[in-house]
């Protein structure tokens, strides 16, 4: 598995590269991504496109990853992921999923808003029985879902490395709607040398809403990241909630390859709040209440 992601990501890497030009700021990021789980049977892949209303300029003041947040410049990003689920006995599942994001930043305040909007569509595939000619015959039957996400967040520079803030998301889906409301911070110290530490933490109160049902929870969100040069970050992030499943560690990696070419590579275990069916190496089913992904990126400023 780690292998074909690998693949796919040289390939992509030979690509971008392509267009690489030498120059001394970027307006523009654009990302690729690769992923596979093990309850995806096929590869998840995902693009991502940002422009940035005030030039970045790479130095040695903070690492080339945290520069719009540490120069508080102001980006859109338009992002998309598709990914096609094949499950026993000809069920299955196709998803595309997009994202449109605005942050606003100023150099000159300490005030930041976000806004964002996401919309994801499931076409849910599974046979069934119908009849033909007063016969029964074997059918494919279609459902499709949509769900709809919208974020708004504000945050407040304490330092020129150092804010706090809030967020509000809401997600609308036909069988339920999920709120959750969240306070958080993130802080980058300079360690001297060219390396910082950073430190990203926040708390949300999550609600679901039902027909039938309504649950809430609250959840815990802590990063730290080690910036070994401007060039290269290794981060690792921890997700829990309060009681209960689920949790997960992620460990990434990033590093820009030239002034403008990176790459990146992320693990995530998770253990799930359920199990889910899968077939073992001899055909016998098998119940999973964890998972385990690997992920693969390759991006560029321009």
């Amino acid at each position: 598995m780690p292998s074909r992601i690998l693949s796919s990501a040289a390939s992509a890497a030979l690509a971008l590269l392509s267009l690489a030009q030498t120059a001394t700021a970027y307006d523009w990021e654009a990302d690729l991504i690769v992923g596979e789980s093990e309850r995806h049977s096929n590869t998840v892949i995902g693009a991502r496109l940002s422009y940035f209303f005030t030039p970045i300029t790479h130095g040695t003041s903070s690492p080339w990853a945290e520069i719009p947040f540490t120069e508080r410049i102001s980006d859109l990003t338009l992002a998309t992921a598709y990914k096609d689920q094949e499950y026993s006995f000809g069920y299955q599942i196709d998803s595309n999923m997009y994202t449109l994001a605005y942050n606003h930043r100023n150099a000159t305040s300490p005030h930041s808003y976000s806004f964002a909007f996401g919309y994801e569509k499931n076409d849910i595939l599974f046979p069934s029985f119908g009849y033909q000619n007063g016969f029964p015959v074997n059918v494919i039957e279609r459902i499709e879902e949509k769900t709809f996400n919208y974020g708004i967040s504000y945050s407040y520079y304490l330092q020129d490395t150092w804010s706090v803030g809030t967020s509000l998301i809401l997600e609308e889906f036909s069988q339920y709607d999920h709120y959750s409301v969240k306070v958080a911070t993130k802080r980058l110290w300079d360690l001297g040398n060219q390396t910082w530490f950073g430190l990203e933490a926040g708390i949300a109160h999550n609600t679901l809403k039902a027909t039938y049902f309504e649950d809430d929870n609250i959840s815990f969100q802590l990063k730290g990241s080690y910036h070994l040069s401007p060039q290269t970050a290794f981060s690792a992030e921890l997700k829990f909630p309060d009681s209960g499943k689920p949790r997960s560690i992620e460990l990434s990696l990033q590093h820009f390859l030239t002034d403008s070419a990176f790459v990146g590579f992320a693990y995530t275990y998770t253990e799930l709040p359920y199990s889910y069916p899968s077939i073992g190496p001899s055909g016998n089913f098998e119940s999973d209440d964890d998972d385990s992904a690997v992920q693969a990126k390759i991006g560029l400023r321009f």
